[in-house]
């Protein structure tokens, strides 16, 4: 059984995840011509015109002096020769031109012919050792066939040098990749991200071409968890019905596959749950370019599973989190959706004000267990029906003094921080709070934040008491309990950020 799980993919991935100039790829071979008589421009451009080198034409740049010469070559670093004349303008013109490619353009690859008039025109033997220059010969010994010849030696030569140093870069791209692959915290992040760094190995510059899809399959049926490019739109069963037998063989031997145009990466099976990426490039793969893709495959595997592990005890611990929190909601007929409200705008309330996103995330997981101390009040006080009297109301109070014994003692940075929020979240920001009266920066920031998205998820939502109060209501309130209840600082960046907080209201009911 096949099935299309969810849409969790980004539509931009490729078009703007991807610095991808296009570095190593060859269109045709470069040949910069350097004379200033028109004369030879013509006659190589004669000879070599009809020239094909592994399936790619020749084009010709055009130059009549040393000083032009250097503006093309520092706009251009893919010319793969220059034929060039060593009587420019001046007697040293060429060598000084070749110098600046050699040592202040750091070009090593580019091939370098050299053309005399006379013999005694420089010290030959001097200036190929020293410059690096590839062939020298007499303009008067130069024939069509020596020049067609030795041009197909060097273009051989610029291939293999461009060939290392395209291999160099590609696997410093591998390495790379993979340093910024071990960084990502949730599958879906790493999988984009692998997707990401496959056009950036591969060369892959046409975003219209290429697209990647993260299948996830299990005993009963497989899905689509992630799918972008031009698989954007795909169900999966015409996904699986597009797949070779070679890739539909591969998923059912928990394989990878390496095709002519696309590959299927096993990721490995977690929790009996079997996941691949099937990526499709739009052009033929090389032999160099599989090997990029078993190389940087290799590293991913091992890489996912720690990141599915690390998730899936990040959720547990979640919920366990979550339990805790709806335990005291559930004391006082609460809904258990109120402690992820109050989760989920705590984080964006310490985002705002400008807290990390891990120190925002520990405020987020911490402030669920803000009435964990609920626990330890009675049921008669909890669901007495009637106004409490004054003694059941310090009672009562104490739950915020309960819910900080209950988590002081842990070492644990987001128990430590529910601590802190039970013990603080109903103290005000004038001092007339509880349990211990603070006031203004003596409430840690964690309680200053916890008590107004709090009492925010208070008013807004219905109780069995009471309907959800409106948002003008709400907004004048936290207005008149500024530098009373609340934080002044903290109030101000709620309320010029309340559209967002109302968002998250609306998607957690």
């Amino acid at each position: 059984m096949y099935r299309k799980l969810q849409k969790d993919n980004d539509q931009s991935l490729f078009q703007n995840g991807s610095d991808n100039k296009n570095r190593n790829h060859i269109d045709s071979w470069k040949i910069l011509i350097v004379d200033a008589t028109q004369q030879m421009h013509d006659q190589t451009k004669n000879t070599l015109k009809d020239v094909m080198f592994e399936q790619k034409p020749v084009t010709f740049l055009h130059v009549y002096s040393a000083k032009e010469a250097e503006q093309l070559l520092s706009k251009y670093d893919d010319i793969a020769i220059i034929i060039l004349s060593a009587e420019l303008e001046t007697k040293d013109g060429s060598v000084h031109l070749v110098d600046y490619l050699r040592k202040d353009l750091q070009n090593n690859r580019t091939r370098i012919f050299l053309l005399i008039d006379q013999p005694d025109q420089l010290p030959i033997n001097e200036v190929i050792i020293s410059q690096d220059i590839n062939e020298c010969i007499e303009k008067k010994e130069l024939t069509s066939q020596k020049l067609f010849t030795s041009v197909i030696f060097m273009l051989r030569s610029y291939r293999d040098l461009f060939t290392v140093e395209d291999s160099k870069n590609r696997l410093e791209d591998v390495i790379t990749a993979t340093s910024k692959i071990i960084r990502d915290t949730s599958k879906h992040q790493l999988v984009n991200n692998i997707m990401l760094q496959f056009t950036s190995i591969l060369n892959l510059s046409d975003s219209s071409k290429i697209g990647g899809v993260f299948l996830q399959r299990t005993n009963e049926d497989s899905s689509i968890l992630i799918h972008n490019g031009i698989f954007d739109n795909i169900l999966i069963n015409d996904l699986f019905n597009s797949f070779t037998r070679e890739v539909l063989d591969s998923i059912n031997n928990l394989q990878s596959f390496i095709g002519n145009d696309s590959f299927l990466l096993y990721l490995g099976t977690v929790f009996n749950r079997h996941y691949f990426i099937y990526f499709y490039t739009g052009r033929t793969l090389s032999d160099w370019d599989k090997r990029m893709v078993e190389i940087f495959s290799s590293q991913t595997s091992a890489t996912f599973k720690n990141v599915c592990l690390v998730e899936e005890i990040d959720n547990t611990q979640r919920e366990i989190i979550y339990t805790l929190g709806e335990i005291g909601e559930m004391r006082s007929k609460e809904t258990g959706n109120h402690v992820k409200r109050v989760a989920e705008f705590s984080k964006l309330l310490a985002l705002k004000y400008g807290l990390s996103e891990e120190e925002s995330e520990i405020i987020q997981l911490a402030s669920p267990m803000h009435d964990l101390g609920k626990v330890g009040i009675s049921d008669a006080i909890m669901n007495k029906p009637d106004k409490l009297t004054k003694e059941e109301y310090e009672i009562m109070k104490s739950h915020a003094q309960i819910g900080y014994d209950i988590l002081k003692n842990s070492e644990r940075p987001i128990l430590k921080a529910g601590a802190i929020i039970a013990h603080q979240h109903h103290e005000r920001y004038d001092g007339t709070g509880y349990p211990r009266g603070l006031k203004q920066k003596e409430i840690h920031l964690y309680g200053r934040i916890t008590a107004i998205v709090d009492v925010f998820d208070a008013l807004i939502s219905d109780r069995v008491y009471k309907k959800g109060w409106k948002m003008d209501k709400i907004i004048k309130y936290f207005q008149e309990q500024r530098g009373k209840h609340f934080d002044p600082e903290l109030t101000d960046i709620f309320l010029s950020n309340i559209e967002e907080f109302i968002k998250i209201n609306n998607e957690i009911k």
